[in-house]
């Protein structure tokens, strides 16, 4: 393997553990609110900023190849 490719596996490699760090961290927040007993629509507010910042990194990846 050319040092290139390895270089650009291991910033992928880093690029992915920190998304997945950051998603998991929104869960994280997601779940401990729903037990602090947050009101219903505070909740369903939060999921949909969730749901759309996903959408938006969705379309980020397809767009920027």
């Amino acid at each position: 393997m050319s040092k290139n490719k390895i270089q650009e596996g291991l910033t992928k490699f880093i690029g992915d553990f920190f998304d997945g760090v950051k998603n998991n961290t929104m869960k994280r927040h997601l779940d401990r609110a729903k037990k602090a007993g947050l009101p219903k629509p505070m909740l369903d507010r939060m999921a949909n900023i969730e749901k759309e910042r996903a959408e938006l990194d969705k379309l980020i990846k397809k767009y920027s190849k």
